[in-house]
């Protein structure tokens, strides 16, 4: 019964990720410390300010919903002139969402002072954010059936002119204090007697990882995808196509910006002889075309990028592989989402429990399917160090949070080489961000973070890497180094001016010590003069990767060197 249930659930869970594509956008304004609503009251006339918790410190501020370029390019155009040079246009994939029932309870103009003490009568909170207006509604709902039988209650609560409607559910922001001013939670509503769930007699919160939210809830769908890449100044690069890569697209370099790294990638290409221009620090046209140029002629770039194209994922037999590819395509094709939710093994029941929470909540099924898969995965196996939660226990999985960290703890079970699918961190930012900064303190060789490293799949990246690996003597997986670097992906922390420093003198004594080992002999030169030009193109790319999250040029820069140190730091450590 429970595998028929699945396999139905599977497939209108793919079908719904197949929803026909349309355009939808927002206005990223940046990443902010502390930030409040009233903080960006300028921006009420152009749009209705919200924001995404990026850490208990940042916020990602956004601004409005809109259904057109036109009208998002006219908004993006006053933000910037409104003092937030930084701010972009997000495109929201509706593609990656699903439809799901609501009640609409009320429409607010969006640069109203709304009410929100009256609207906290309906429980918890989502908005529909329009060019001109909000529309305000409760929690999704297991399905249209449910949502019909609480109406009467939440019209009688004074919202008469309540009704129910099928929303997608990547258009649905989760209100919280930052828009209402309400600093308690906002209590679910529950009109209907709810029949109790019955969970297992222990629900044991992981070691090192709080989790105090027991309540019963939708995962939360919070658009923050990536911009695509602009065809100005993609150096040629693009993010791989193979299984869940093809999410990942590599950020448009800005030409307008004077930096440093820029400068050190004009110097080294004019020392070969592939760029002519002036060493003025802006990647122009010019800068680019000199990458395009050596990246195609030279012997040990062109070796290093079949190398890294050519790479498999070690450790994977036949049958893993397959699964492998399942999980990956799970965001965009309802065969793989069958294949992988029928499946055998711990990781199927897993993906299994997680489709099942995605479609109906929190329930026994869930329950029961990962608990079973933490038992397969760790009992009777052989470990040097023991996981950072108790394998012994038996867990409820009442929100996403939970399920997701523990999911990738099965992906770190001994014997286990599948890696956790890049989709998951596109589908639940915040959610993942959170898993990240679990494992960030943990992860080692013995309990390795196994999950996709959106970083590597662009090119310059995955070349670079496959570089240092060469002239490194220590290539092991740095495992808590992939933790930080996934993180640093999603919701990157506001460099302190004592790591900039520390930083800037690694890079110094990194480059140091390549150059004298480079001296000896006329094959290790020609090794690092390629590392030296992939090495400061990838620094670039990666610094407007951060400033498109908001951060300026200078802080941009201290995150690239330290996502770059987590790449191949662990490599260059002979060179220090």
């Amino acid at each position: 019964m429970l595998k028929t249930t699945l396999l139905l659930i599977s497939i209108t869970f793919a079908t719904t990720l197949l929803l026909q594509a349309q355009e939808r956008y927002t206005v990223q304004v940046g990443n902010f410390m502390d930030a409040r609503a009233e903080d960006f009251s300028g921006l009420r006339s152009i749009g209705f300010v919200h924001a995404a918790r990026l850490d208990d410190e940042v916020s990602r501020v956004m601004l409005g919903g809109y259904d057109t370029r036109a009208a998002v390019e006219k908004a993006v155009a006053q933000v910037r002139a409104k003092g937030y040079p930084s701010a972009y246009i997000q495109q929201v994939f509706l593609q990656e969402g699903m439809s799901v029932a609501v009640i609409q309870v009320g429409t607010e103009k969006s640069n109203a002072r709304i009410n929100w003490q009256r609207y906290s009568a309906a429980g918890e909170l989502y908005a529909i954010m329009g060019v001109d207006d909000i529309r305000i509604v409760t929690k999704p709902y297991a399905g249209m059936e449910e949502a019909r039988k609480s109406l009467d209650g939440v019209r009688k609560l004074g919202f008469k002119d309540a009704f129910v409607r099928t929303v997608n559910s990547m258009t649905l922001h989760r209100l919280t204090e930052f828009e209402t001013g309400i600093k308690k939670a906002l209590i679910p509503l529950n009109i209907q007697k709810e029949t109790a769930v019955a969970q297992p007699s222990i629900a044991v919160v992981p070691t090192g990882y709080e989790n105090t939210d027991q309540r019963v809830k939708s995962p939360e769908a919070i658009p923050v995808i990536p911009p695509p890449a602009s065809p100005a100044n993609t150096g040629g690069m693009q993010a791989r196509s193979t299984g869940s890569v093809a999410l990942v697209q590599a950020p448009a370099i800005r030409g307008n910006i004077k930096r440093r790294s820029a400068l050190d990638l004009q110097q080294a290409l004019k020392a070969e002889g592939a760029y002519t221009g002036s060493l003025d620090g802006y990647y122009g046209n010019g800068t680019s075309t000199g990458y395009n140029t050596f990246a195609a002629s030279n012997r040990q770039m062109t070796r290093y990028r079949s190398l890294a194209d050519n790479t498999q994922q070690p450790g994977l037999s036949p049958a893993a592989a397959r699964f492998q590819k399942a999980l990956d395509d799970m965001h965009s094709d309802a065969a793989a989402v069958v294949e992988v939710t029928t499946a055998g093994g711990p990781l199927a029941k897993a993906y299994q429990a997680y489709v099942l929470f995605a479609n109906r909540g929190a329930s026994n099924e869930v329950n029961q399917l990962m608990n079973t898969a933490i038992r397969e995965s760790f009992q009777g196996k052989t470990m040097r160090k023991a996981p950072p939660f108790d394998i012994r226990s038996t867990y409820a999985y009442n929100n996403l949070d939970q399920l997701l960290l523990h999911i990738h703890y099965l992906h770190s079970a001994p014997g286990n080489a599948v890696i956790a699918p890049c989709w998951l961190a596109q589908r639940h930012p915040a959610e993942m961000a959170r898993v990240y900064e679990a494992y960030a303190g943990y992860a080692d060789a013995d309990f390795p973070f196994r999950a996709c490293d959106q970083f590597a799949t662009w090119s310059e990246i995955a070349m670079m890497t496959a570089m240092a690996q060469d002239l490194g003597v220590n290539t092991a997986e740095n495992a808590a180094a992939a933790a930080k670097r996934a993180k640093l992906f999603s919701s990157p922390p506001a460099p302190q001016k004592e790591e900039e420093v520390s930083l800037e003198n690694w890079n110094i004594r990194v480059w140091k010590g390549l150059d004298t080992w480079a001296q000896r002999d006329p094959l290790n030169k020609d090794l690092i003069t390629a590392f030296r030009v992939v090495y400061h193109q990838s620094q670039v790319r990666l610094e407007d990767h951060f400033m498109d999250k908001g951060f300026n040029a200078e802080a941009a820069r201290s995150l690239a060197l330290t996502t770059l140190q987590t790449m191949v730091g662990h490599h260059l450590q002979r060179f220090l």
